[in-house]
C-alpha cells in the first residue's frame, strides 16, 4: 500500500518555519547584544515602500529621566539626510552613506531631569529611506537608553507644539519599521567617530547672510543687487537666484522662505555651490533641496566651503545664510563636504550620468512656471 507524501508536507513546513524564526530570534538577540545601537530600529514614514517621489517630514519620541544626568551619547543615522534636535535644541545634521562612521554626540547639556523630546527633519530625494537613533543616558548610579522603534511619531508638517519640550508629544503617525540592523539596503552601524554638536562647532549663533544676490529667471535683475537685512517678512527673490557672500565662508547654508510660499506639500530645488558663480545650466547640482512642508528656514545636512550659491527651485527663495564652522577644528567639515554625491571619474571630472528624476523634475516645472526662463531644458 503506497503512503501519501503529502503527510509530510506539514511537519516540513513547522520544521522551515521553526528555522525561520529561530534565525531571527538569534539575529535579534545578537543584535541587542553586540550591536551599539542595541535595540534601535530602522523606521520611516508608512507608505514609502515603492515610491519614488521625494519626501519629508518628522520623526520624534517623548522621554523621562528620573536622575540628574551626567553622561549622554548620542548616535544616529539617516537615509538620506536628517537635522537632530533634542529638546528643540540643534545636534546635528548628517547625511547617509554605507560604511561612513557613525557620529556620536554628547548631549549631556541637553538633556535633563524630567521631561525630554528628540525631534528629527528627515528627507529623502528617494522616497524610500531609514532612520536610526540610539541615545544612552547615565547618572547617580542609574543607566537608560532611548531608541528608534514603532513608539515613535511621525509627522508631515510642523505641527504645533512639536518643538516644545512641555506637555505630551501631539498626536502623529506610526513609522514603518523596517527591523533591527541590518535591514535592507541599511547594514549594521560600524565603526563609530565622536563629532560636534552644531553649537559646538560654533553653528549655534548669528547666521551670517549673503551680501548680494542676482536672479537668473526672465524679468529678473541681471545684475548684482545688495540683499537687505533677512527676517520672516523678506520677500521673495525669485526660483533661480544666486548668492555671494563676497568672501569664502565655511559652515552650514542655510536659505529662508517668504511668508506666502506655497509649502503645505514637499517643495524641491537643485544647489550649486562654488568659489565662482555656478552655471547651473551647465554643472551637477552639489545637493537636492528637499524642504520641509510649512517650513520658512532650510537647514543643510552637512557644512561646506563656498562663497556663491546658487539655487534653482520650485519655490521662491527670500535669502540665503551660513551658519558658520570653524574647519581646522571640525572633523565633520573634514570628513564630510569634501564628500560628492557623484562619483569623481578621471582628471577629477565628476562622471556623466543622466540626470535623475528629481532633477528632470526641477527643470522641467521650473521652466513652465510663470516668469521662469522659459525655453527648452538645458
Amino acid at each position: 500500500m503506497n503512503k501519501s507524501p503529502w503527510k509530510w508536507v506539514l511537519p516540513i513546513l513547522l520544521v522551515i518555519v521553526a528555522l525561520a524564526v529561530g534565525e531571527q530570534f538569534r539575529h535579534d538577540q545578537f543584535a541587542r547584544i553586540f550591536l551599539p545601537t542595541k535595540d534601535a530600529e530602522w523606521i520611516w514614514a508608512k507608505g514609502q515602500e515603492h515610491s519614488h517621489e521625494p519626501i519629508s517630514f518628522y520623526a520624534a519620541t517623548a522621554f523621562e529621566i528620573s536622575f540628574e544626568p551626567a553622561k549622554a551619547e548620542l548616535m544616529s543615522l539617516a537615509d538620506e539626510e536628517s537635522v537632530l534636535f533634542v529638546n528643540g535644541e540643534p545636534v546635528g545634521a548628517t547625511r547617509y552613506d554605507d560604511g561612513r562612521p557613525m557620529p556620536v554626540y554628547d548631549v549631556a547639556n541637553l538633556v535633563r531631569k524630567g521631561r525630554n523630546r528628540i525631534q528629527v527633519e528627515l528627507r529623502s530625494s528617494r522616497g524610500v529611506g531609514a532612520f536610526l537613533l540610539s541615545l544612552e543616558i547615565s547618572g547617580q548610579g542609574e543607566t537608560m537608553r532611548v531608541v528608534s522603534d514603532a513608539s515613535w511619531q511621525i509627522y508631515h508638517d510642523p505641527t504645533s507644539g512639536l518643538f516644545s519640550s512641555d506637555g505630551d508629544l501631539p498626536k502623529g503617525d506610526p513609522p514603518q519599521v523596517w527591523g533591527l540592523p541590518p535591514a535592507g539596503r541599511w547594514s549594521v552601524p560600524g565603526e563609530m567617530r565622536q563629532a560636534l554638536t552644531i553649537g559646538q562647532m560654533g553653528a549655534g549663533g548669528r547666521p551670517q547672510p549673503a551680501v548680494r544676490w542676482k536672479g537668473h529667471e526672465k524679468e529678473a535683475p541681471s545684475q548684482w543687487s545688495e540683499l537687505k537685512r533677512l527676517d520672516r517678512l523678506s520677500p521673495a527673490l525669485g526660483p533661480w537666484i544666486t548668492f555671494d557672500w563676497g568672501r569664502e565662508v565655511t559652515g552650514y547654508l542655510a536659505l529662508r522662505f517668504p511668508p506666502d510660499a506655497p509649502l503645505d506639500k514637499t517643495p524641491l530645488g537643485l544647489i550649486f555651490v562654488g568659489d565662482h558663480p555656478p552655471s547651473a545650466e551647465d554643472e551637477r547640482p552639489d545637493t537636492y533641496f528637499v524642504g520641509m512642508a510649512g517650513q520658512r528656514v532650510w537647514l543643510d545636512s552637512q557644512p561646506r566651503r563656498f562663497q556663491f550659491v546658487t539655487f534653482v527651485g520650485l519655490v521662491e527663495t527670500s535669502g540665503a545664510e551660513v551658519y558658520a564652522v570653524d574647519p581646522l577644528g571640525s572633523a565633520e567639515f573634514s570628513d564630510e563636504s569634501s564628500e560628492s554625491p557623484y562619483q569623481i571619474g578621471a582628471f577629477g571630472l565628476r562622471s556623466t550620468r543622466l540626470r535623475t528624476t528629481l532633477e528632470n523634475e526641477v527643470w522641467g516645472e521650473f521652466h513652465g512656471l510663470p516668469g521662469g526662463a522659459g525655453g527648452e531644458q538645458p
